[in-house]
């Protein structure tokens, strides 16, 4: 890969990154912002990153089955139905497979957030 090429490839990952840390609210979660977003912080993080939450895209249906299974399963503690319908009301605006907040692999979860983007390598070729 010539330098140009790679210099334009370069560009792109670290205004994404920077586009990413931009729309992180000042606590430093990547969650997008949002009505509820409180309670999946304080309901969700406890137990698991949000990163796990962001990489995921579900219908209402899947992510109120996955609460469940976490209950039945995982510990989680019993929702109050207002709590739980508001959860599910974040999730389904925010991540589901329609979300306009879906993300392109330049956000997807998955990577670590780099406090200097100088740093950020990616995998792969390409």
């Amino acid at each position: 890969m010539g330098f140009m090429p790679m210099l334009k490839r370069f560009s792109f990952v670290l205004l994404s990154i920077l586009s990413q840390n931009s729309q992180a609210e000042s606590d430093g979660i990547i969650l997008p912002p949002g009505p509820n977003r409180e309670l999946v912080i304080q309901n969700c993080i406890a137990c698991h990153s949000e990163r796990l939450i962001v990489q995921n895209h579900m219908s209402r249906k899947q992510w109120d089955e996955k609460i469940t299974w976490m209950q039945e399963k995982q510990n989680l503690w019993p929702l109050a139905s207002d709590t739980r319908r508001r959860i599910l009301d974040y999730l389904e605006a925010k991540q589901s497979p329609s979300s306009s907040v879906q993300k392109t692999d330049a956000m997807d979860g998955l990577r670590p957030r780099c406090a200097n983007p100088l740093l950020f390598v990616e995998k792969g070729g390409g």
